[in-house]
């Protein structure tokens, strides 16, 4: 990913295009507290912070960079900073009415929260993404699980750590899920070995593929529609099985039609758009 970056980088600076370096902070710094290295992830989340503050940005959820620096504050023994952070969360919060920015708020209050406190936060939290932010879900479930681990109630912990589990692995975002097994692992729990990948391993090709033989088209079929050849379709289709642990055409159906899969092929354009939308607006 990072090399991913640096190309963004070099091309947004060739064109002028001044807002893809703020993207690029908060993208390295969302990877690195990932990888469970806060220290990286500060001094990344930190210059996305001033980023906003000079570009003007007010609307939290453009560059959603505030609730990871909160969490990375915390992690390296900064709750002052934390909590100025946290802070200014809030009242973007309130001044946009950002429901994404509501729900990352409570998140990290929760974070802050002392034993008596923190439950009823961090469980407030998912019911303010809804069913609609799913990574946002997870991320608030692993940090519940954490704080309910280091309180001594692991039984309670590996319930909200196998759902955040399930989520990120059917996400595709494997540090997350191997945080989520870290976790569950300190509670004396060893995870299952997961059976079948996720669709987000997928080639943009083999997405299509998948996709139009799981509507029930044949390989000659897919391939007219694809314009390829039914040899490539074949080709694709056995790299598809293999990554989704499928082993027929009928498996294959309800991975293709859940709504990662399905919404794989549009949500990063829908994103991109609404996020450029709402840049412009700030």
């Amino acid at each position: 990913m990072p090399a991913h970056v640096a190309a963004a980088l070099e091309v947004a600076r060739r064109l002028g295009a001044i807002p893809v370096e703020n993207y690029a902070a908060s993208a390295l710094g969302e990877l690195e507290l990932s990888r469970g290295r806060p220290e990286r992830a500060t001094a990344h989340l930190a210059k996305c912070v001033r980023l906003d503050i000079e570009y003007g940005v007010g609307l939290p959820s453009v560059v959603p960079s505030n609730a990871d620096l909160v969490e990375a504050y915390l992690r390296v023994g900064r709750p002052g900073d934390a909590i100025r952070e946290l802070e200014t969360l809030e009242e973007q919060a309130r001044a946009t009415g950002s429901r994404w920015a509501a729900a990352t708020a409570a998140r990290c209050r929760g974070l802050l929260a002392d034993e008596d406190g923190y439950e009823s936060l961090l469980l407030h939290a998912p019911e303010l993404h809804g069913e609609d932010e799913p990574f946002e879900r997870a991320r608030t479930e692993l940090l519940l699980g954490r704080r309910r681990r280091h309180s001594r109630h692991r039984a309670a912990a590996r319930v909200v750590l196998h759902q955040a589990l399930s989520t990120f692995e059917t996400l595709g975002v494997e540090p997350w899920a191997e945080q989520a097994r870290l976790e569950l692992r300190a509670t004396g729990e060893t995870p299952a070995p997961r059976l079948g990948g996720s669709p987000m391993t997928l080639t943009p090709q083999e997405l299509q593929v998948a996709l139009v033989v799981a509507g029930g088209a044949t390989n000659k079929e897919a391939g007219a529609a694809l314009f390829i050849s039914p040899k490539t379709v074949e080709f694709h289709l056995g790299y598809v099985y293999g990554k989704l642990g499928v082993r027929s055409r009928t498996e294959l159906v309800p991975k293709a039609r859940g709504p990662v899969l399905t919404g794989a092929t549009r949500c990063p354009r829908d994103v991109s758009s609404r996020r450029s939308r709402e840049w412009r607006r700030c």
